[in-house]
């Protein structure tokens, strides 16, 4: 409320000033030409002139960035209370950025500097964004709570939530080990809250930590978090923390690549389909087929399913291929 206030306050301050430097110049223009003086000769008249417009053309500039301004916020607060059942305080990604790029490099005292992501999803993956509304609402009402109580207090410590609706952490600490603890301790406070109300879905908490260097920016630093919260986030027990390691950027490279590939052997139908035939013990005859995938690869010649059907569970690109072999089972059939 404070910041839609202060914007509004600008704005009427802008524009008294626009409105003023404006009305400065037709004055000028029209007291030079009731007095019968020669206006576009009179240097001083026309230095003058300038310098009002000039002023004027910037305060529309102002303006213009005011509004743009006030437009985004208000496009975010719309985003967090889509998020949020009830007015909250909470930093949206672009703010978190922006204090924590204020507070990037200057730890006193040998303090480290460290960021975090916390990766909420539910089973198979399923980001919380994926939730029932008032799921999502209860959620995040109960992690943002456990947050807020546990680094109460906390000099240094800031947080925040991006729009895949994770949650952001920045701060100056003593050790790894106090960094750690902390955000374990948010952990286990959501699981108790959670535990209290058996009717919201079974969460993962998934946190991936970045140890700030000299020459990180704050895009990497949090693109670090990130990737270390997702990386392996099937396959990990929930409340586990990871800390980024330069590795995991060549899988990220190498999950991009086998994406981009199963969407290029989706558009040139490079999956075939084959059929096997289902044979009645009881019956004594066949009774229907089963659909099998096989991946005519260009480079890798054919790829069973246990090649590539992992992956694409794990990235959702299975549901693609699933729709595939429907249409595929029922051209066959049309043609038949």
């Amino acid at each position: 409320m404070n910041k839609r206030i202060s914007l509004l306050r600008n704005w009427i301050f802008v524009c008294f000033v626009l409105l003023a430097f404006f009305a400065s110049g037709i004055i000028l223009c029209s007291a030079g030409i009731i007095s019968n003086r020669d206006v576009l000769t009179d240097t001083g008249y026309i230095v003058i002139i300038l310098i009002c417009y000039f002023f004027t053309i910037a305060d529309l500039i102002a303006v213009f960035r005011l509004f743009a301004e006030r437009e985004s916020l208000f496009r975010r607060q719309i985003w967090i209370k889509s998020i949020f059942d009830d007015d909250v305080r909470i930093w949206d990604n672009e703010t978190f950025e922006r204090k924590m790029s204020a507070l990037m490099n200057k730890a006193d005292d040998g303090r480290l500097e460290m960021n975090a992501t916390i990766y909420i999803h539910g089973f198979n993956n399923q980001p919380i964004t994926a939730f029932r509304q008032t799921d999502i609402y209860a959620l995040n009402a109960i992690i943002l709570s456990s947050i807020e109580k546990v680094i109460k207090g906390k000099e240094n410590w800031r947080y925040g939530i991006n729009r895949e609706n994770r949650f952001l952490f920045y701060a100056q600490v003593e050790s790894e080990e106090v960094f750690y603890e902390t955000l374990q301790s948010i952990i286990e406070n959501v699981n108790a809250e959670i535990a209290r109300r058996p009717s919201l879905p079974m969460i993962f908490a998934m946190i991936g930590v970045n140890i700030i260097k000299n020459d990180q920016s704050v895009y990497q630093a949090i693109d670090f978090a990130n990737l270390a919260a997702s990386f392996d986030a099937g396959m990990r027990l929930s409340g586990d923390i990871k800390l980024f390691n330069p590795h995991m950027l060549d899988t990220k490279d190498f999950e991009k690549e086998k994406s981009l590939e199963i969407d290029q052997a989706l558009e040139k139908k490079q999956f075939l389909v084959y059929y096997q035939a289902k044979w009645s013990l009881h019956e004594n005859r066949f009774y229907g087929a089963e659909a099998l995938i096989r991946w005519r690869h260009p480079r890798r010649g054919y790829l069973p399913p246990s090649s590539f059907i992992p992956y694409a569970e794990a990235s959702g690109k299975i549901v693609h291929i699933d729709h595939y072999v429907f249409e595929a089972v029922c051209a066959d059939l049309a043609r038949w």
